[in-house]
């Protein structure tokens, strides 16, 4: 019987000096369920900027998937043009502000890593939108018909 009391007064004791028994008032709650795994688009965009990561900053590659998104709809949705003036613009802002000083050489490394940078976003997002080019115009449209302001890269 002693036996049973002592070890009924050490069970607490016991239980807190425990890893993994004790539940102290206040515990963190359980760890969240893990995310969900990224969708194909995701994954293709999130490859992109690892891609685009090696030369260009976090605003400039976001320029790169901005202008790649408007370039893809250009060339697949029909009454879609870039607006040259718009383009123009957001490229000299992102990219070429501060290069008027560079060396002709330079400047033809940094136009060869634009073209080629460019492409690549625009292939990202044909091939996106390739299993639904219908959609894909629509809400395309539906971009440029709501631009209020100069966002959309696409002629009024």
């Amino acid at each position: 019987m002693r036996s049973l009391l002592l070890l009924a007064a050490l069970c607490p004791a016991l239980a807190l000096s425990t890893p993994g028994l004790a539940q102290p008032a206040g515990a963190p709650a359980p760890a969240p369920a893990p995310a969900p795994p990224p969708t194909s688009d995701e994954a293709a965009i999130t490859a992109l900027n690892k891609e685009l990561a090696e030369h260009w900053d976090a605003s400039q590659r976001g320029q790169l998937v901005y202008l790649g998104y408007h370039s893809a709809a250009a060339v697949m949705c029909d009454g879609l043009e870039l607006d040259p003036a718009k383009l123009s613009k957001v490229v000299h802002e992102s990219f070429l502000d501060g290069t008027e000083q560079a060396s002709a050489e330079d400047k033809a490394k940094l136009r060869d890593l634009l073209y080629s940078s460019l492409s690549l976003s625009t292939g990202v997002f044909m091939g996106l939108n390739s299993h639904d080019t219908a959609g894909f115009c629509k809400r395309a449209m539906s971009e440029r018909n709501s631009a209020k302001d100069s966002s959309s890269l696409f002629k009024d």
